[in-house]
């Protein structure tokens, strides 16, 4: 497996953990826990962008279709308080799951079809 680097970092939104991991194909999988203001459960989410070459990512939304990139809500909780403990904690439990994180995407990108976007 490749090396996945973590980032922990408060704004003004609290606390938040993001992994990115190098994938085939000139993909990224990023995990990322946070607070979702919208709702104010601690998320912690995965999706695959492609990069672009100019040190952007790409992510195509598929809102459950076939043809978007992969992304899931792997754990959503709602601790009294979202601290830099908390983060951590639910981010690495995220993290020892991430064979089966890997399959889900690996599952995805074999059912959905390779699109042609316009340069």
């Amino acid at each position: 497996m490749n090396h996945i680097e973590t980032r922990l970092h408060r704004d003004r939104d609290g606390w938040h953990a993001t992994s990115n991991l190098d994938l085939a194909d000139n993909r990224l999988l990023q995990i990322r826990t946070y607070k979702s203001t919208s709702v104010g459960a601690l998320r912690t989410n995965a999706t695959v962008h492609t990069k672009t070459g100019d040190g952007g990512l790409r992510h195509i939304m598929g809102f459950g279709s076939v043809g978007g990139d992969f992304s899931e809500t792997l754990v959503a909780s709602r601790p009294a308080r979202v601290t830099e403990k908390v983060v951590t904690a639910q981010h690495e439990s995220v993290l020892k799951t991430l064979p089966g994180v890997l399959a889900a995407v690996e599952a995805h990108y074999a059912k959905t079809p390779a699109i042609a976007l316009p340069n």
